[in-house]
């Protein structure tokens, strides 16, 4: 199924919506927006840093996960799990969920400069920064050319005689 570009859109806002919802103070493993194909589920989010969960870390309490950075900040601090309050706890980091978070589809970041790459959120850096597209401007920027509406509009070709309207636009043929 091809994902529309209303699932897009809503998969960038919802990231975007999750890295600024965060207070001042907290850490976020989500330092920058990632285009995914298909919106992921609330459980690829940190409940408590709201990033992008990048290195799971699986509590000891209540078997949720957390950020690797939200878990060793609060566990320095000494402060109980933030989903069950419970003071006795640990975390270690789950590589299966890890394994199944990596394998996110997302676009490049490039997709607005027609870069057509997409592929799993572990390869996503890595392509990021080989991508042929990061360095030019928008496509919507780069085609932006002339429309013509009328007949008499057209700039003067050698050799062509008058146009002829159609049902998809104006044609105008060019004697050989």
């Amino acid at each position: 199924v091809a994902p529309s570009s209303t699932s897009d859109s809503s998969a960038i806002a919802k990231s975007n919506a999750a890295n600024k919802s965060k207070e001042p103070g907290q850490v976020s493993s989500l330092d920058e927006d990632y285009p995914f194909v298909e919106e992921p589920s609330d459980d690829f989010f940190c409940p408590v840093t709201t990033g992008v969960l990048l290195h799971p870390h699986l509590t000891s309490c209540c078997g949720n996960h957390i950020s690797e950075e939200a878990a060793i900040r609060i566990q320095r601090e000494g402060g109980a799990c933030p989903l069950c309050k419970e003071e006795d706890w640990s975390s270690m980091l789950d590589k299966y969920f890890q394994r199944q978070v990596n394998s996110l589809r997302v676009f490049c970041r490039h997709k607005d400069r027609g870069c057509g790459w997409q592929g799993e959120l572990a390869a996503f850096h890595h392509h990021v920064e080989s991508c042929s597209m990061r360095d030019g401007p928008p496509m919507t920027e780069l085609v932006k050319l002339p429309v013509y509406r009328e007949a008499g509009a057209f700039p003067s070709l050698s050799g062509a005689t008058s146009p002829h309207s159609s049902a998809s636009g104006t044609i105008l043929r060019v004697n050989e």
